[in-house]
C-alpha cells in the first residue's frame, strides 16, 4: 500500500523527505507557548520521530534498494545526534555518540572522517549558515562546512525506559538517501552499551556498502562509562584552546574509569603543549603501564610521547608516519608529520605531506591555523615565499584576526620585501583587540626578517616602533613577565645593549632556572666584549644536568661561540643541540647571534633542507 501511495504522490523518496521534514519542523517549531503546551508538543514529537524514519526507512528501500553510494566524495561527517527526549540530562549522548560513531568508522580506513572536534565548531557555523538562509538544510550546511559528501545523522527518544537510537546515511553530494537503519535500543541506564552497539552497526554498514569484500568489525574497543565519556567530551571542546581548563575534565575521565585510555593521552598532549613535559612524562609513563589495552594505532601515538619526551624528534617523526600509515585518512597524524619534519629540517615532506589530505575539516578549528602555520613555515624554509604569501592568504580568508596568521602573511611580506603592504597589515594588527605581549613579539620577529633580508632602515623603524609599544602599556601590565621578556628582547634586537642587560639581569634574578635569560646574558657579555664573563655562562649552561633540556642550553653555548669568534665550535655545539631535541625552524636564519656563521660552509651545510 505504501508503494502505490508512494508510485501515486512522489516521483523520488527526497520529495517525499522534503515533505515528512516540513511535516516534522510543523510539528517542533515553537513560538510563544504555555508550559503546557510545550510539553505537548514534546510528546508529539517523541511519536512523531519513529514514525517519520520508520517511513522514510520503507521508502529508502523501495527506491534505493541495491544501489551503491557515490565514491565520488567519501568524507564522512558524523551529526551530531539529536535529544527528542525531555531529559537534559541525556544532552551529552548527543556529542558523545557522534564521537564514538566517528571513531569507529575512522579505523576501518574505508572513508575519511571529520573528527568530532571539527564538527562540533562546524555544528554551530551550519545553524549559523541554516539561520541566514532558512530553506537552506542544517545538515547540508554542516556538509558544506566540512566539505563531506556523505552526512551520517540521527536522534534518539525514550519510550519507558528504553532509549532508541535511529541513523540515517545521506549522500549530500547525489541529493538521496543511502539507508535508514534500524533503530537500535537498550537501557537508558546504560546508555554507553548502546551507543557501542550502535557504532557496530553503522561501521559494518559502512563496510559493506564501501567495500564489499569486508566484513570486519570495529577493532576491539573498551567502552567507557557515560560519565567518564561525558568528561572526555567537554575536555575535547577545550583541546586546543584552553588546555588549562580542558586538562581537569580529562582527569575527571580518567579517574571515573581507570581502563578508558583516551584522557591520558589528552592529557599528556596537553602538558606538553604548556611545556609541562614532568607531568606529560608521568602519563605517559601510567599508559604504558597499560599498553596492551591499547589499539595499534594508539601505542604508536604513546610511542610518539615518549620519543618525544626524551627529546627524540627523528624518532618521533617515524612513530608519526607509522601511524598515519595505519590510519592514512587521519589527519592528526599527517598535521603532525607536517612539524616534526620541519623540526628535523625536512621542510619539503611537510609541504608533500599536507597535499594528501584535504584540510577544509579543520579551517574552522585552531589545528587547522597550526596547518597553515606549519605549511608557511616550510615553504619559507625553502626560499619560496611567493608561495608562502599565497598560503598565508588562504589562511586569512578562515582566520582573518588570528595573530599567527597574520605573522604568517607579515612574514612573508618582510621577506618579498613588500614594505608598503606590510606597513599596512602591522597597522591593521595594532586596530585588534589585546591579545597579551603577543602584538609586541609579532612586531619583533617581522623586523628580525626585515633585517636579515637587508632592510636594516626598515628594520629599525619597526624595531622603534615595538619599543614603544611595549614601553606604551600600563605599569601594572608591562611589569608581567612576557612583556618585560619582549622589550629586553626587542631592545637586544635594537642593539641597545645596555638597557636590554639590565632588564636581563632582572629577570634573571627572578627566574634563576631560566635558562633563556641566562643564555641572553652570556651573549651580551660576548658583544660588549666581557670575553671571561661569556665564557663563565657557557661553562655554567654546559654544566646543566636536568630532565627536558631538548638542547636548549647547548644552542646558547653555540649562540655564544658564535660572537666570540669560534665557528667550528659554534657549529659543532648546534649540532649536539639538534641531536639532545632542540628543533630546527625559521628562526635560525634570523638569530642575530649566528650572523657570524651566514658566510660560513658548514653552518650554511647544516641549515641546507635535508627533504
Amino acid at each position: 500500500a505504501l508503494r502505490k501511495d508512494v508510485n501515486t504522490r512522489y516521483q523520488s523518496a527526497a520529495d517525499l523527505l522534503a515533505d515528512l521534514k516540513g511535516l516534522q519542523r510543523s510539528s517542533t517549531t515553537v513560538t510563544v507557548e504555555r508550559p503546557e503546551k510545550r510539553r505537548r508538543n514534546n510528546q508529539i514529537r517523541r511519536y512523531l520521530a519513529p514514525l517519520i524514519l520508520v517511513i522514510a526507512a520503507s521508502v529508502a528501500y523501495y527506491f534505493y534498494r541495491g544501489k551503491e553510494p557515490a565514491a565520488e566524495n567519501k568524507r564522512v561527517v558524523v551529526s551530531l545526534f539529536e535529544n527528542l527526549t525531555d531529559d537534559a540530562s541525556l544532552d551529552p549522548l548527543s556529542r558523545m555518540s557522534a564521537d564514538w560513531i566517528a571513531q569507529g568508522i575512522a579505523q576501518l580506513n574505508v572513508v575519511e572522517v571529520v573528527p568530532t572536534a571539527a564538527v562540533l565548531r562546524s555544528s554551530i557555523s551550519a545553524d549559523i549558515l541554516t539561520t541566514r538562509r532558512q530553506k537552506k538544510d542544517r545538515l547540508l550546511a554542516l556538509a558544506e562546512e566540512t566539505g563531506a559528501g556523505i552526512v551520517i545523522s540521527g536522534s534518539f527518544y525514550l519510550l519507558g525506559d528504553t532509549l532508541h537510537f535511529q541513523t540515517q546515511i545521506i549522500d549530500v553530494e547525489q541529493g538521496r538517501l543511502i539507508d535508514v537503519l534500524h533503530p537500535v535500543k537498550g537501557s537508558r541506564k546504560k546508555p554507553m552499551a548502546i551507543v557501542e552497539s550502535l557504532t557496530q552497526k553503522i561501521t559494518g554498514f559502512m563496510a559493506t556498502r564501501f567495500v564489499p569484500q569486508m566484513r570486519q568489525q570495529v577493532p576491539y574497543r573498551t567502552v567507557p562509562t557515560f560519565k567518564a565519556y561525558q568528561e572526555y567530551m567537554a575536555g575535547l571542546e577545550l583541546f586546543g584552546t584552553n588546555y588549562p581548563e580542558a586538562i581537569p575534565y580529562f582527569v575527571r575521565s580518567a579517574e571515573l574509569d581507570s581502563t578508558f585510555m583516551l584522557p591520558r593521552v589528552y592529557i599528556a598532549c596537553a602538558y606538553i603543549n604548556q611545556g609541562a613535559w614532568s607531568q606529560a612524562d608521568s602519563m605517559v609513563s601510567l599508559m604504558n603501564q597499560h599498553r596492551e589495552k591499547l589499539t595499534p594505532y594508539a601505542r604508536y601515538v604513546l610511542d610518539w610521547l615518549k620519543a618525544k619526551i626524551r627529546g627524540n624528534i627523528a624518532e618521533a617523526l617515524q612513530f608519526d608516519r607509522k601511524a598515519w600509515k595505519l590510519d592514512p585518512k587521519n589527519f592528526i597524524p599527517n598535521t603532525q608529520i607536517g612539524l616534526d619534519a620541519i623540526l628535523v629540517n625536512r621542510p619539503q615532506e611537510t609541504v608533500d605531506t599536507y597535499a594528501e589530505i584535504d584540510p577544509k575539516v579543520w579551517y574552522n578549528h585552531i589545528f587547522g591555523a597550526w596547518r597553515f602555520n606549519y605549511l608557511t613555515q616550510a615553504y619559507h624554509m625553502l626560499g619560496n615565499h611567493k608561495k608562502e604569501l599565497e598560503v598565508a592568504g588562504q589562511a586569512l580568508e578562515y582566520y582573518p584576526q588570528m595573530l599567527m596568521v597574520l605573522k604568517c602573511k607579515a612574514r612573508a611580506l618582510a621577506a618579498l620585501e613588500q614594505i608598503q603592504e606590510l606597513n599596512k597589515l602591522i597597522d591593521e594588527v595594532l586596530t585588534l583587540p589585546s591579545d597579551g605581549s603577543r602584538v609586541g613579539w609579532l612586531m619583533l620577529q617581522v623586523a628580525q626578517e626585515l633585517r636579515v633580508h637587508g632592510n636594516l632602515k626598515e628594520a629599525e623603524k619597526l624595531m622603534n616602533r615595538t619599543i614603544n609599544w611595549f614601553r606604551n602599556q600600563p605599569a601594572e601590565i608591562l611589569s608581567k613577565e612576557d612583556y618585560q621578556d619582549g622589550l629586553a628582547s626587542v631592545l637586544y634586537s635594537a642593539m641597545r645593549w645596555q638597557e636590554s642587560h639590565s632588564l636581563f639581569t632582572n629577570l634573571s634574578l627572578e627566574h634563576p632556572d631560566d635558562i633563556d635569560y641566562r643564555g641572553a646574558l652570556g651573549t651580551l657579555a660576548a658583544r660588549i666584549g666581557d670575553e671571561k664573563q661569556a665564557l663563565r655562562i657557557a661553562e655554567e649552561l654546559k654544566q646543566l644536568n636536568r630532565p627536558y633540556l631538548f638542547g636548549n642550553h647547548t644552542y646558547w653555548r653555540a649562540c655564544i661561540m658564535s660572537l666570540l669568534g669560534d665557528r667550528e665550535q659554534a657549529v659543532t655545539l648546534l649540532r649536539s643541540a639538534f641531536s639532545q631535541g632542540y628543533g630546527f625552524g625559521i628562526f635560525l636564519h634570523t638569530d642575530m647571534d649566528l650572523e657570524p656563521l651566514r658566510d660560513y660552509g658548514p653552518f650554511q651545510e647544516l641549515l641546507r633542507p635535508k627533504g
